[in-house]
């Protein structure tokens, strides 16, 4: 081809692309690159190959139903004062929390109704490693527990 025929079949190839945004142009092209064999079947080509790309984008930008919605808007629905206070209740929050106020939280929680005398509230010694199955040349060989 001539120049002035490049500028006109330039000036085309635009024109049939232009409904096209030149990122799905260039990664079409790339694609067209390696099947057109004459300057007539690139425009094509290229269009084609944008095609699948161009398909997604109209599903993406198209509304969804609302019946596909997966929750309802937050803040539409409020439980009711009976599911209020169940809800505090299994979750012992509230006035149903049994968070004693005047204890110092430094300090450890009292062992309450279920007192494991073999689990105590402190750091574990070489007897407690021993009864748990750690090997007492394992507990030498580390030298952390005396």
């Amino acid at each position: 081809m001539a120049q002035t025929e490049r500028r006109v079949w330039m000036e085309a190839a635009f024109s049939a692309l232009r409904h096209l945004p030149i990122d799905a142009i260039e990664k079409a092209a790339d694609r067209a690159r390696l099947t057109a064999d004459h300057p007539s079947k690139i425009v094509p080509c290229v269009i084609a190959a944008a095609e699948p790309d161009m398909a997604w984008r109209r599903r993406q930008a198209a509304p969804h139903p609302a019946s596909e919605a997966a929750l309802p808007a937050p803040g539409a629905e409020r439980p009711t004062s009976n599911e209020v206070e169940a809800i505090c209740r299994r979750f012992a929050v509230g006035r149903f929390s049994s968070h004693d106020v005047g204890r110092d939280p430094s300090e450890p929680a009292p062992a309450g109704s279920i007192r494991d005398d073999k689990r105590p509230s402190r750091v574990p010694t070489r007897e407690d490693y021993i009864r748990m199955g750690v090997s007492p040349s394992v507990l030498d060989a580390s030298g952390v527990v005396s």
